[in-house]
């Protein structure tokens, strides 16, 4: 079968026209990643006394399978950290009231949640200025509670 020029050109654009709504995507991505950490810092400077501009962002719903794991973790992470918490009203509570180092936020209080965060477990890390994705995010909370122990057992 003999390709014609104008074929040729058709597939040119069409791939070219897919290329850009690949690129477009990211970037609206991207923003609105951008524009949930912004929210997230501005929700937790207007309750705080003092300015947070720099803290790792775990977004977390309670339906999640990982939930159990991550509830030990997190309980037991030697930082500070904001916890975006998609769940129930009394869920939230009683969630902000058994981490209270950490600053909960119900996902509900937020206008600026990704769509593609939701039933998921994303960690904005403050260090690499990077979203972790499930698996990453376990692996760094566990990290980082192995990494304090020794700290905590010296004094």
């Amino acid at each position: 079968m003999m390709t014609t020029q104008p074929q040729i050109l058709s597939l040119f654009y069409t791939v070219l026209s897919l290329l850009v709504l690949v690129v477009l995507y990211q970037g609206v991505k991207k923003y609105k990643e951008r524009r949930f950490v912004e929210e997230v810092l501005e929700h937790i400077n207007a309750q705080s006394d003092k300015c947070v501009q720099d803290c790792s962002i775990l977004y977390l719903a309670c339906h999640n399978p990982a939930f159990k794991e991550m509830n030990g973790a997190v309980s037991e992470y030697p930082g500070q950290m904001a916890i975006v918490l998609e769940g129930p009203d009394w869920f939230v509570r009683n969630k902000k009231h058994c981490w209270r180092r950490h600053h909960v936020i119900a996902a509900e209080q937020l206008s600026q949640v990704p769509v593609h965060f939701s039933q998921t477990m994303q960690l904005y890390c403050r260090q690499t200025r990077k979203w972790l994705g499930p698996e990453e995010t376990a692996r760094y909370l566990r990290e980082h509670r192995k990494l304090q122990a020794p700290n905590e057992s010296a004094m």
